[in-house]
C-alpha cells in the first residue's frame, strides 16, 4: 500500500510539472508582465489525499484512498460525500461500491469547530434496510479520517436524522459507532469493543478492512490486536493477515502519546525486514484504539521502525 501511495504521489507531481511547463510555454502578450507562479503551484500541490470506505462484494467496508478536489474543510467533506454517492460519474475501483443512494444531493454542510453537520436531500432515505448501517459507518469513518473533525451529525431536508426505515441513528456520531461490526460475546463480563484491520484482496489489489469486534476482553487491547492478527483463522471470506502466526508481543508501554511495541524476531520477513502490510495492519489497529500519536517498533529490544499517526496512509 505504501508503494501504491508513492506511485499516486509521483503521478500528481508529474502532472503538476506538466501543467506548470505548459503555463511557461504559453506566449505572453506585449503588454503582459510576468506573474509569479506561486498561486498555481499552491493550487496544484493543494490536491489532498484521503481515505473513504467503500462496500465490497462481501458486504465489508474497505479503506480506499482518493484525491480530494478541494482544500477547505467544507470542500473536502463535499468531495467525500460525492464519492460515496452512487453515481455513474464515479470511477471506483473494480469490486467496490458507493453506499449512499443514487440522486442524493447535499443540501448544506455546516461546520462548528470539530463538528460537521451534513444535510441531505430526501433521496438519502431510500437506502435498503440491510445497508443502512453500512452507509452510516462509511460516512462517519470517511469524514472522520479528516484531521478537522471528531463528530458527524446527519440531517435530511433540514430535519435532524433520528432513524431510517425504523433503524435508529444517533445525533452525534463518532468512531465509537464501530465499523463492520461482529459480536463474539460469551458472557456479560468485561464486554468491550476493539477495531482490528485485516486485508482484503480484490482483483489483484489489496485493501485494509477494519473490523470492530464486540467481545469479552480480559487482556489489554494491544495484546488482543497482535494475537488476533497473528493467531486467528479469519472466518470472514477473503479477510487475511500478513502477521506471522509465530509473532509474539514481548513487551509494550505507553509514554505520553507514544507506544513502544517490542516483538519477537518472527515479525520480520525472511530478509529480516518489517513488511509494509504487517506494519500498516498493526498501526491502523493501534491508532484506532488508543489516543496516541506515535508507535515505536522494536525487535528483541532494538528499535527498527517508528510511525507517526499523520504519516500513515
Amino acid at each position: 500500500m505504501l508503494k501504491k501511495k508513492a506511485i499516486r504521489k509521483m503521478i500528481i507531481t508529474t502532472s503538476s510539472f506538466f501543467i506548470l511547463l505548459m503555463i511557461y510555454l504559453i506566449p505572453s502578450t506585449p503588454n503582459e508582465t510576468s506573474k509569479p507562479t506561486s498561486l498555481e503551484v499552491e493550487y496544484i500541490s493543494g490536491l489532498g489525499e484521503n481515505n473513504i470506505y467503500l462496500l465490497n462484494e462481501n458486504n465489508f467496508l474497505v479503506k480506499n484512498a482518493i484525491i480530494l478536489s478541494g482544500s477547505s474543510p467544507k470542500n473536502k467533506v463535499k468531495s467525500i460525500i460525492e464519492e460515496l454517492t452512487n453515481c455513474d460519474c464515479n470511477f471506483l475501483p473494480d469490486g467496490l461500491y458507493s453506499t449512499i443512494p443514487k440522486d442524493t444531493k447535499i443540501k448544506d454542510i455546516n461546520i462548528d469547530n470539530n463538528h460537521v453537520t451534513i444535510d441531505f436531500s430526501k433521496e438519502f432515505l431510500n437506502q435498503s434496510n440491510y445497508l443502512v448501517d453500512k452507509m452510516i459507518e462509511s460516512i462517519v469513518y470517511s469524514i472522520l479520517d479528516l484531521d478537522e473533525f471528531d463528530i458527524v451529525s446527519l440531517s435530511v431536508e433540514g430535519v435532524s436524522l433520528t432513524k431510517i426505515n425504523n433503524i435508529e441513528i444517533d445525533n452525534d456520531l463518532t468512531k465509537d459507532l464501530g465499523i463492520n461490526k461482529t459480536y463474539e460475546i460469551r458472557n456479560r463480563e468485561n464486554i468491550d469493543k476493539i477495531t482490528i484491520y485485516y486485508i482484503d484482496q480484490i482483483q489483484s489489489r489489496e485493501y485494509y478492512v477494519p473490523v470492530t469486534k464486540y467481545m469479552n476482553l480480559s487482556k489489554e487491547k494491544v495484546e488482543v490486536i497482535i494475537e488476533s492478527l497473528a493467531n486467528e483463522y479469519i472466518y470472514e471470506k477473503n479477510l487475511i493477515s500478513r502477521v506471522n502466526q509465530n509473532t509474539k508481543l514481548l513487551n509494550y508501554s505507553i509514554e505520553g502519546y507514544s507506544m513502544i511495541l517490542d516483538f519477537s524476531n518472527d515479525i520480520l520477513n525472511k530478509d529480516g525486514k518489517l513488511d509494509d502490510d504487517v506494519l500498516n495492519s498493526i498501526c491502523y489497529s493501534v491508532f484506532d484504539n488508543y489516543d496516541i500519536h506515535e508507535i515505536i517498533f522494536q525487535v528483541e529490544g532494538k528499535e527498527i521502525s517508528k510511525k507517526v499517526l499523520k504519516d500513515i496512509d
